[in-house]
């Protein structure tokens, strides 16, 4: 839970820190990269992924491509995929998600270096691999909450249908392009594209080039679910900004560049840095060393989203998400402050009266919650709008989850172990060193084979590096490797020259918002909170030391690519 006095005191650490770096090295903070000549690319990524590997057509990761399974299915016996028979999911949700650790943690506890940024990069990059198909008939797995629920009314209702599966494979149907290619901003497809883009190169937009295009009320990008919080709102919107400020300065490099031309090198550059972002920034924070350097493209690697990623182990972000919104001034005055119960969904009215660029520098600013089983209340007893008859229905976040890895057939936790090459666990002691949550697991599922892939993951004790358990650690390390391997428009093999190269290689997230925002300083690396920047001889990008950082975390934030 974040407060002002909080919030100021780190801002006026970082501000601190500034004034007593170099005047160079504060010089260099501020200015963008130097942009070099830049020249056209000989070809451009494909909207949608089509025609990605050309030796095995059946790896692109196109819409409705099925995802993949890393574990054989696991459904109840007697056919038609019934649900295993499992705890209600809702008791899931109250005892252990819901409860407390022996020392007292639950779902407010903060993470020790992370800022909210792990989490809200950890959903914008969600919504560009995968969004499940709908069901063409409808299908109802509702969960029925159970008696003597500590916070809701037995028998309320949390909704769900099931998600439509490939006849095929079995598993579920990825409605996006399965790469990391900003879907989320340019789409999917490429009717979706057309539809988002001027003539001239640029993304279409609002408020004099400030939010994202407004059609029927709406904010639109290329996700439907742009506007599920503010903070996806609000990432998306800087990306607008990136790629409109490209076509801006390759216009002017370029006059006689068409608005295609404009369009494809703008959006290869701000894929470019999008990509370097999460294998530079974001990913040795999450999983620290479990990724080794990019070897090149590799057309026998296919780079489809598996179900224990989507469904599961990139699910991570939901216990490190804070239950307040707040927007941040230059000065670290709070300008807004919002509670999340009352943040989704917000209007087009309501994000731009709020401002994108507070609520930008107020993320680095916050601690993400800790990465652990326990999770904040307002995700797990969300009462949405009134239904027929005058009843309610709830949205328990963590309850959707369990019943979704359900519903695609995922194994159990040890079950997903075996199919990784890890040892099964034989105990809950082996799973969890806390006594609390050793008891809660038990007196919940009874034997550690029938925990959940989900909760089990959570319940983990962390890798040597990173901040998650071993068991997501290698679902997501192996997910970004094929998503690199299997790409053959990743950005290190799409042919850029040296010096783009190493203009895109040395561009941070604090860079892009810097200079899309009227921020005037933040940490050089916004996923670690409170940040200092000093220079580092060995590389052009910047080396944080964060107060109360974790021992592997700085030697984490610049890997071998």
């Amino acid at each position: 839970m974040r407060t002002n006095n909080r919030l100021a005191t780190v801002y006026l650490v970082i501000l601190i820190t500034i004034v007593e770096m170099p005047l160079q090295a504060l010089a260099d903070r501020h200015a963008s990269p130097a942009v070099p000549p830049i020249t056209l690319l000989k070809a451009f990524r494909p909207i949608g992924g089509a025609g990605n590997n050309l030796d095995h057509p059946d790896f692109n990761a196109t819409p409705g491509s099925p995802e993949l399974s890393l574990a054989p299915l696991n459904f109840a016996s007697g056919g038609a995929n019934a649900l295993v028979d499992g705890p209600n999911p809702r008791t899931i949700s109250s005892v252990i998600t819901g409860g407390t650790g022996a020392k007292g943690q639950d779902g407010q506890v903060a993470d020790p270096a992370a800022s909210a940024w792990l989490y809200v990069w950890g959903q914008f990059v969600d919504h560009d691999l995968g969004l499940e198909a709908t069901p063409l008939t409808t299908a109802a797995i509702n969960i029925t909450v159970p008696a003597n629920d500590p916070d809701v009314s037995a028998g309320t209702v949390i909704a769900m249908t099931r998600a439509r599966r490939n006849p095929a494979t079995n598993t579920i149907i990825n409605t996006s392009a399965g790469y990391l290619d900003l879907s989320q901003l340019y789409g999917s497809t490429q009717k979706v594209a057309d539809s988002l883009r001027n003539a001239d190169g640029t993304m279409q937009a609002s408020q004099d080039g400030k939010s994202l295009a407004i059609v029927g009320g709406v904010f639109v990008s290329g996700d439907p679910r742009v506007m599920e919080n503010p903070e996806l709102t609000a990432t998306t919107t800087l990306f607008m900004r990136e790629h409109n400020n490209w076509v801006g300065q390759l216009k002017t490099q370029h006059p006689d560049w068409t608005g295609d031309q404009l369009y494809n090198m703008a959006r290869a550059i701000t894929t470019a840095e999008y990509e370097n972002i999460v294998y530079a920034e974001y990913l040795p924070v999450l999983i620290g060393h479990a990724l080794g350097s990019y070897q090149g493209y590799d057309s026998s690697q296919s780079a489809q989203v598996s179900q224990e990623f989507s469904t599961a182990a990139f699910r991570v972000g939901h216990t490190q998400i804070s239950d307040t919104q707040e927007g941040v001034d230059n000065s670290g005055v709070t300008t807004f402050s919002q509670p999340l119960s009352q943040a989704f969904f917000n209007s087009p009215a309501q994000d731009i009266a709020n401002g994108v660029d507070p609520l930008l520098r107020s993320f680095s600013l916050d601690f993400a919650q800790a990465t652990d089983v326990y999770v904040v209340a307002t995700l797990r007893n969300l009462l949405a709008a009134s239904l027929v008859g005058g009843g309610v229905d709830l949205i328990d976040l963590i309850a959707i989850d369990v019943q979704r890895e359900r519903d695609v057939g995922l194994g159990s936790l040890n079950q997903t172990r075996a199919a990784l090459n890890l040892a099964p666990y034989n105990s809950f002691a082996a799973l969890t060193s806390d006594p609390v949550l050793q008891k809660n697991l038990k007196a919940v599922y009874g034997s550690i084979d029938q925990v959940d892939l989900f909760i089990g993951g959570l319940a983990e004790a962390h890798a040597s590096s990173g901040v998650t358990g071993p068991t997501f650690q290698k679902i997501i390390s192996r997910q970004f490797s094929a998503l690199r391997a299997g790409d053959r428009f990743f950005w290190l093999n799409q042919g850029f020259d040296s010096a783009t190269t190493s203009m895109i290689e040395s561009t941070t997230l604090a860079d892009i918002i810097v200079r899309n925002t009227d921020t005037t300083a933040l940490p050089q690396h916004v996923f670690l909170q409170g940040a200092a920047v000093v220079p580092d001889s060995h590389s052009k990008r910047q080396t944080p030391v964060a107060r109360g950082m974790r021992p592997d975390a700085a030697s984490a934030v610049n890997p071998a690519r």
